[in-house]
């Protein structure tokens, strides 16, 4: 998943899609202070185990 800010600058999130689902929820800036740097939104990204298994390995990176 390729995740871009305001500004152009971009970040790979890679993770298995067999084993996650995604949400992005947009979020809203309500300090004043952070709105400086964040341009007034956060995008949120929320990985979610398809199966909820009590033991295993899963890889998340971002490059």
């Amino acid at each position: 998943m390729k995740l871009t800010n305001p500004t152009g600058q971009t970040v790979m999130l890679t993770y298995n899609p067999a084993v996650f689902d995604y949400k992005v929820e947009l979020r809203p800036v309500d300090d004043a202070r952070l709105a400086q740097s964040w341009a007034g939104s956060l995008s949120r990204v929320t990985l979610t185990l398809k199966n909820q298994q009590l033991k295993g390995k899963h890889t998340v990176t971002f490059n």
